[in-house]
């Protein structure tokens, strides 16, 4: 292995809009029994369910942030970059709202992102950056 995490390192294996998880949620997965159960939980409520990916956890590890249930679409969450400050790993977070002139459709929606970074044996902390999405407003005058 190389050197500490950082943001190019970062791999996304699933990023998406629904999964079966309702409740906010931040993961830091090391073995493959936690990636079966997590990988079974979001899919819970698909048949069949997707394939779970191949994992070497003694090269890699899982980084995995859910936002929970929403009450439509619009909403985002990204794990966009990783970095060492202080031997702590920092899992940088963003979640986007749709702001009020987004179009959203008016269904429940479970916004997820789960990446891999090389294997980290340190503190880990998730920091959540909360933005708004300006949507455009459409003028038809």
């Amino acid at each position: 292995m190389g050197g500490p995490p950082s943001g190019k390192d970062l791999e996304t294996v699933v990023w998406g809009t629904y999964c079966a998880l309702e409740n906010p949620e931040q993961r830091v997965i090391t073995n493959n029994v936690d990636w079966q159960q997590l990988w079974g939980r979001m899919y819970a409520q698909e048949s069949p369910m997707p394939e779970l990916p191949k994992i070497d956890f003694g090269q890699k590890m899982v980084l995995a942030d859910f936002l929970g249930t929403r009450s439509s679409s619009g909403y985002i969450i990204e794990i966009s970059d990783v970095k060492v400050s202080d031997s702590i790993l920092e899992v940088s977070v963003l979640e986007s709202t749709p702001g009020r002139n987004c179009l959203t459709t008016q269904a429940l929606t479970q916004p997820f992102h789960v990446a891999l970074i090389p294997r980290w044996e340190k503190a880990i902390r998730f920091n959540t950056s909360r933005t708004v999405t300006d949507c455009l407003e459409i003028n038809f005058d």
